[in-house]
């Protein structure tokens, strides 16, 4: 190769290196290649085999950047110059700085691609490459932008690995100062873990991200809305379990900072979460036992939570419980001024005209602060409000609900308002109307989209921007009748059985065995009622008994009411003697429990209260037999009717107002039969 090249004095200096076959270093070839060319007047080319290693060079690319021209200034005495300027040497260091940045470290540049993707949207392709990256043992560094992938990934699940989001969670960064004040959650944090609130069955995820997120200093900001969470939608071992895991990675965290163990206010604020929820979702009897087990293991708790334990617990009949608990306060250190129960005062009545616009003011400060109003507060001023004649205000101030999302006391007092606007509706007999209401606030649980499609509902708006709240079992039970009054009336006959079985297939349990559904929104008897009405009066006492054998495989235990209906049906179809046993059994049960006949039925106090334990006949009550004389006495079956008086009377009982009215009216058939 070299002999084919002829050393003449015109060649420079660059071309003679080539042919004494001299290997420059790459950055130096192409630089003399650079050079050299702006020395000929006339284009050339080197048809060189590029396999050399000493010329392969001179075929790469030149650089982004213009070459230095003081390179040979220090690589040879024979170019040097007299003297450097400033600028010089400045422009020397931008140069060297950017050599280095085009040059900066493989780590470094994958984190960059990375992230590139993710700015991108690409994040199908951020997920094969940090696989690479995994697969090469590549550092990956800590940034929030990865909060992003892991909300696709809760979008988009894949079913073959459906806690892949976790992976993207654990590049998340470290709180520096965990247990500081309160601060604020970080954005990717709160996106994260208001996608998992969302969805009460991702239980399972939602206490993995749990323990993650304690372990990362992030307990503190979490912990609230994980613990209601946890123990509302799934079992008292599950959430204790929880609670106990999520303790210790945040006791491990805080050993790592300025803290040696986790405050003892928060950690009293963590039980309190605990207990209460217990007690309120309906688990009474689980919050008892908790609360006695972090008692004698010497565990703080607020007078709050011992007050709701003991109250709950009495209306349940469970007074002694409750008493027990009023003295493990007392131990506790509370004084029982500060521990008595809440008293309702009565309110007085109110002219719609003087108080109506100052009741909706205070509605309007309420909201708009967050404060909590009781269902039966909202109730009143909706009638009140209504009573007037007005109507444009309470859907506006729905909508100012709707704009609050999603505070938790917002949350509370949105799905409250939702109950009592319902509930309203339905006293009106606008079905649609609830239903509506229902649609638009609650989830699809009891009253499925099916349903709604066989009504004519039209379907929900796709603008929909606040998530949709789990349905109370009040809310359930007045959706239902609303849905089983529109199925009555519809010209199709066979609709009543199809909402029916869409009704039922949705509380069906999931295959899950961290998720269940709290006591306090489950399907009750109440939620039933309206259907063992409607099918009542089409099919008979058969159709109530499959309704009831529906309710115990779902755990549902029947009420007074479920078997006052089953009594009256087979009045209605004229077999006495069946119902007259149902009668007896019942009361046979108000003798075993020695309760005198109780006059009112409060169906909806029991209903909260979760499944019985042991199924039964329950106690006569009054409304028995006033519902059964009534319907003897409609179907004229006299004898029958009279026969029913003479066994309340052996009983014991004494006539009321209502059935002393009934009991006139036998007389006087009775008179005209003899």
């Amino acid at each position: 190769m070299a002999a084919n090249l002829v050393r003449t004095p015109l060649l420079p200096f660059g071309l003679e290196l080539v042919s004494r076959q001299i290997t420059p270093s790459s950055r130096q070839a192409t630089r003399i290649l650079h050079w050299s060319a702006s020395y000929l007047s006339i284009p050339f080319s080197l048809d060189l085999p590029q396999d050399d290693p000493s010329l392969r060079a001179l075929h790469e690319p030149y650089p982004s950047v213009p070459p230095n021209d003081n390179v040979f200034e220090v690589e040879g005495v024979e170019y040097a110059s007299g003297s450097i300027s400033r600028s010089v040497v400045a422009r020397n260091n931008i140069l060297e700085t950017r050599s280095i940045s085009a040059g900066r470290s493989h780590t470094q540049h994958s984190n960059a691609q990375l992230l590139k993707c993710i700015h991108q949207k690409d994040y199908s392709g951020a997920i094969a490459l940090r696989r690479d990256l995994e697969a090469l043992h590549t550092t990956i560094s800590p940034r929030y932008t990865y909060a992003q992938v892991a909300q696709y990934l809760l979008d988009h699940p894949n079913k073959s690995d459906p806690y892949a989001f976790l992976q993207w969670c654990e590049l998340l960064p470290s709180l520096l100062q965990p247990w500081s004040k309160p601060i604020s959650i970080p954005p990717a944090i709160d996106q994260i873990l208001s996608r998992l609130l969302q969805r009460p069955e991702s239980i399972e995820s939602l206490c993995r991200f749990a323990i993650l997120a304690a372990r990362k200093g992030m307990a503190r900001l979490v912990a609230p809305q994980i613990i209601s969470q946890v123990t509302r939608y799934s079992t008292p071992e599950v959430a204790s379990r929880l609670l106990a895991e999520f303790i210790n990675a945040a006791s491990v965290n805080a050993s790592h900072s300025s803290l040696s163990t986790i405050p003892p206010k928060v950690l009293r604020s963590w039980n309190n979460i605990f207990i209460r929820t217990l007690c309120l979702s309906g688990r009474v009897e689980a919050a008892y036992q908790g609360l006695l087990a972090l008692h004698n293991n010497q565990r703080a708790l607020s007078p709050h939570t011992y007050r709701i334990v003991s109250e709950e617990l009495e209306k349940i009949e469970h007074r002694k419980e409750g008493g027990h608990v009023r003295a493990l306060a007392e131990q506790a250190g509370f004084p029982h001024p500060r521990f008595t129960a809440r008293t309702r005062t009565e309110g007085t009545s109110r002219t719609p005209r003087d108080f109506v616009s100052k009741d909706l003011r205070r509605i309007k400060i309420r909201l708009s602060t967050g404060s909590r109003i009781p269902t039966a507060e909202l109730i009143n001023f909706m009638k009140s409000y209504r009573s007037t004649g007005n109507y444009r205000a309470i859907p506006l101030l729905r909508k100012r609900l709707f704009r609050g999302f999603p505070s938790d006391h917002q949350k509370s007092t949105l799905s409250a308002w939702g109950t009592a606007e319902m509930q309203l509706y339905r006293s009106e007999g606008k079905h649609i109307d609830t239903l509506s209401i229902f649609r638009d606030i609650f989830l699809p649980q009891g009253i499925t989209p099916q349903i709604l499609h066989e009504l004519g509902l039209p379907s929900p708006p796709n603008t929909r921007r606040h998530p949709l709240l789990w349905p109370p079992s009040e809310a359930i039970s007045i959706a239902s009748w609303s849905a089983a009054a529109l199925a009555t009336s519809h010209n199709d006959k066979e609709a009543l059985g199809r909402c029916y079985l869409y009704f039922l297939e949705s509380w069906y349990p999931k295959p899950t065995s961290f998720f269940e559904i709290p006591p306090v929104m489950r399907p009750d008897a109440a939620a039933f009622q309206p259907w063992i009405g409607a099918f009542a009066r089409r099919a008979g006492p058969e159709a109530i008994a499959k309704i009831m054998r529906d309710m115990k495989a779902l755990g549902v235990p029947p009420t007074i009411m479920t078997w006052n209906a089953l009594a009256k049906a087979y009045v209605s179809v004229k077999e006495w003697e069946i119902a007259k046993s149902i009668l007896g059994k019942m009361e046979n049960s108000r003798k075993e429990e020695s309760t005198p006949l109780s006059s009112s039925t409060n169906a909806r106090l029991r209903s909260r209260l979760g499944p019985i334990l042991e199924w039964g006949f329950p106690a006569a009550e009054l409304s028995t037999y006033y519902i059964l004389l009534r319907e003897l006495l409609a179907t004229k079956q006299f004898p029958a009717a009279k026969e029913l008086v003479e066994i309340f009377l052996q009983n014991g009982h004494e006539f009321d107002t209502k059935l002393s009215l009934l009991v006139q009216k036998l007389e006087k058939r009775g008179m005209a039969f003899v």
